[in-house]
């Protein structure tokens, strides 16, 4: 099971390591994120206000927790961290 306080705590400690900005969540970001999170297993990605004209924040998000097959631990303003199942 995963410790969420754990994470989240480890986490303020983190920068962004990616952006998705007015291209949106494509199948090369899919898979750019895919591989970052098989290496650090705790990322941050910031979401640019670009990227959230088609798609609210929610939505977004719960996107790429889905497609990357990931936890969400945190969203803060334009930026979420995600874990690796």
């Amino acid at each position: 099971m995963v410790d969420y306080k754990k994470l989240k705590a480890k986490s303020k400690f983190l920068q962004p390591v990616m952006q998705i900005g007015k291209n949106g969540l494509s199948d090369s970001v899919i898979a750019e994120i895919k591989k970052v999170l098989k290496k650090k297993k705790l990322i941050k990605i910031k979401l640019t206000r670009g990227a959230l004209e088609e798609l609210d924040k929610k939505d977004l998000t719960s996107m790429i927790v889905e497609k990357t097959d990931s936890y969400l631990i945190d969203c803060v303003g334009f930026t979420i961290t995600i874990h690796k199942k």
